[in-house]
């Protein structure tokens, strides 16, 4: 009984971390969101990821982070409008321009079919901002924060909401019914969203 219990325990740890290997995106940088579906990079290079500060958000806008090459051929250009995804030590790095969230690049919160990120306005909302606030629309926003989530599946990016969530979490019957049971307010907190997302990607 005792060997029986040990195999099928070693057959669950096993199953686990292939799982687990499966499921992670090699480094590199992808092009489109069928690269990045198949896990397969056009180009496995080393770049450096920069976070961007405060005031160059508040006053330029865009995103969280910027990406730079030391390589001639990998251009300023070519990474802030051509790149759709950077991953560097498993760490996924979306870039919004993509999406038409503003510029540069999102780190993605979770990392499988559903990739959860926190990205800038919408362009076409700053850009009314900017024309109707002045600098002071531009500088709210900047600062606003909107989280989304891309199902790579589908290639598709959707603002998180009630109603997002209650339509994603159905692809499970057991994780839909523990979403369905939290509260309103906690299904509000980022860390819940996180939990739910992580348990639909595993």
């Amino acid at each position: 009984m005792k060997i029986l219990f040990t195999f099928i325990l070693l057959n669950l740890i096993l199953s686990n971390s292939l799982r687990s290997q499966k499921s992670v995106i090699p480094n590199g940088l992808y092009l489109t969101i069928e690269q990045l579906k198949n896990k397969a990079p056009v180009y496995d290079i080393d770049l450096t990821v920069l976070k961007r500060s405060s005031g160059d958000i508040a006053m330029v806008g865009g995103n969280e982070f910027k990406i730079e090459s030391t390589i001639d051929s990998i251009t300023k250009k070519f990474l802030k409008n051509t790149v759709y995804a950077y991953v560097k030590d498993s760490i996924i790095y979306l870039n919004c321009l993509q999406f038409k969230l503003q510029w540069w690049y999102a780190k993605g919160l979770t990392n499988g079919r559903y990739i959860l990120f926190r990205s800038a306005m919408p362009a076409s909302k700053a850009k009314n901002y900017a024309i109707f606030g002045g600098s002071i629309g531009g500088l709210i926003a900047s600062s606003q924060k909107y989280l989304n989530i891309l199902d790579v599946s589908t290639g598709i990016v959707r603002l998180v909401t009630d109603m997002s969530m209650s339509e994603i979490v159905k692809d499970k019957k057991e994780v839909e019914d523990m979403y369905l049971k939290e509260s309103d307010d906690s299904k509000k907190k980022e860390e819940t969203i996180i939990k739910y997302i992580n348990l639909l990607n595993n």
